[in-house]
């Protein structure tokens, strides 16, 4: 009995330390940037901060709570992607495009010492299934969206009042 438990315990100990161990770990200087329209996103291991423009009053900035676990899962998601390897500038591939406007996104990356900006365009309304480069960029615009979006304080603040054409 004591043998089987200590047995359980050792490979419990040994799954939860290699399954950590294999799991990559932002940079400590990983910051993140992501710029949409009307709002701005900043990501870094000491603050995080959502600001959004608000038509006749001006930016407001709220302070959100991205845990060291989630800036280690935007840095997963990057790499995933290999977002060095992506093009400056990226337009999304449509089978329908929206009409009148799109959006645009401006992503700013910093990790050991180095930044890469990438730009993404989109005009769709539905997008190209195998235009890989533009799915696997939009999971990460959703992660870094989702994230902020979910925190109380950004939910509080009042609709930008803007109209986009």
């Amino acid at each position: 009995m004591w043998m089987t438990y200590r047995l359980s315990l050792f490979i419990l100990l040994f799954a939860f330390t290699t399954s950590c161990s294999t799991e990559q770990h932002a940079p400590s200087d990983f910051s993140v940037q992501l710029s949409e329209e009307h709002n701005i996103i900043l990501i870094t291991r000491e603050a995080q901060t959502y600001t959004k423009s608000i038509q006749f009053n001006g930016d407001t900035t709220v302070k959100i709570n991205i845990t060291p676990l989630q800036i280690d899962s935007i840095y997963q998601v990057l790499s995933s992607i290999n977002y060095y390897a992506y093009p400056l500038s990226i337009t999304a591939k449509c089978t329908e495009k929206a009409i009148p406007s799109g959006e645009d996104y401006t992503l700013t990356v910093k990790e050991n010492n180095t930044s890469r900006t990438i730009r993404y365009y989109s005009e769709c309304h539905r997008y190209d299934y195998n235009d890989k480069k533009g799915r696997d960029f939009r999971k990460v615009l959703a992660t870094i969206i989702h994230m902020a979006e979910r925190q109380k304080s950004v939910q509080g603040l009042p609709d930008s009042g803007f109209i986009d054409l």
